[in-house]
């Protein structure tokens, strides 16, 4: 009979048993059915593990590639839109003040502007606002609201629009007597609108500087002079 320590013992430790008689060669060799479930248990293992690392990688896999993917989505969403932008500023309208011109004739004492589009297409439904201010040289006051004319029509590439000339009575108070006396200026300033082909609204801000009456000079301003 074996103590319970003995039973504990051989339980724990199946190899201890003192009162067990050594086994022969024969009972001790494991047998070809044990060896074969032995190995089909490891390999059923095996196999379970090789399965599992092959789905963890393809997960992994399915990650990157939708990662990848996304990359590049938006890598040729980028290029589209910076060759569309870049085809627009290469063929959109461009107005501006091409010419201006100070006069004092029978018509009138008058400053006339010629604006063109430079630009590829034509400039659509074109309105101008303008105003003449007589200012301090150099500026200390604001300047004149521009008066809105609502006539519209359209601009072709590459064409001269024409004169448009803001008269002696369309000058703001105080007095346009004041223009040329005491280190005053007349200023032209105002503002182009336009829609270009691709339609986007279009807007050139100028401002011209004319010093005296007898120079007939005009010049841009340092500032007031813009477009988008």
């Amino acid at each position: 009979m074996r103590s319970t320590f003995s039973r504990s013992l051989h339980h724990a430790y199946g190899e201890y048993d003192p009162q067990e008689k050594p086994r022969s060669y024969e009972q001790q060799r494991p047998s070809w059915a044990d060896a074969w479930q032995a190995w089909n248990t490891d390999a059923a293992l095996d196999v379970a593990v090789f399965q599992l690392m092959v789905g963890l990688f393809g997960v992994a896999g399915v990650g990157y590639t939708v990662h990848y993917a996304r990359l590049a989505w938006k890598t040729a969403e980028e290029t589209l839109r910076e060759t569309r932008d870049s085809s627009e500023r290469q063929l959109r309208a461009y107005v501006y003040i091409s010419k201006a011109v100070y006069r004092s004739d029978q018509d009138g004492e008058r400053v006339e502007l010629v604006f063109h589009n430079h630009g590829q297409t034509p400039a659509y439904d074109l309105w101008i606002e303008r105003a003449g201010s007589v200012r301090d040289l150099p500026l200390t006051e604001a300047l004149s609201v521009p008066v809105r004319y609502e006539s519209r029509f359209d601009l072709a590439p590459n064409a001269e629009a024409g004169r448009m000339s803001i008269h002696f009575a369309e000058w703001d108070d105080p007095s346009p007597q004041r223009f040329g006396h005491g280190g005053t200026a007349l200023y032209i300033h105002g503002a182009l609108h336009y829609r270009d082909a691709f339609g986007k609204s279009r807007q050139t801000d100028f401002r011209y500087l004319v010093r005296s009456r007898t120079d007939h000079g005009v010049s841009p301003c340092e500032e007031g002079n813009s477009s988008t």
